[in-house]
């Protein structure tokens, strides 16, 4: 399973760019993917980095279709092998709960 970290900004419309991380979002709920979208970043789990790396990709192209003629697009992602973690069990262990 995989647990990213994705914010995708347009660079070159100034101070407010909700209306563009919003065509982001919308891109990323299409997707059936489990997201939640957070204050400064939207995380999403994906089954493997192919299935990420589109979505990532489909949701930059969004940006740049509303407009913007610089995109910045960071990713961190945390790949685990060895169990199905999930968004849930990450915070869950942060709070002592597992």
């Amino acid at each position: 399973m995989i647990i990213a970290q994705v914010t995708i900004s347009p660079l070159d419309k100034g101070v407010s760019v909700g209306k563009y991380v919003r065509e982001a979002v919308k891109v990323i709920e299409k997707s059936g993917l489990k997201y939640h979208v957070c204050a400064m970043a939207t995380e999403i789990e994906a089954p493997d980095i192919e299935t990420l790396f589109d979505v990532v990709k489909r949701a930059e192209k969004a940006v740049i279709d509303a407009g913007s003629q610089r995109v910045i697009s960071t990713v961190k992602i945390d790949h685990r092998v060895d169990t199905e973690a999930t968004m849930e069990d990450k915070v869950k262990v942060a709070r002592g709960e597992l």
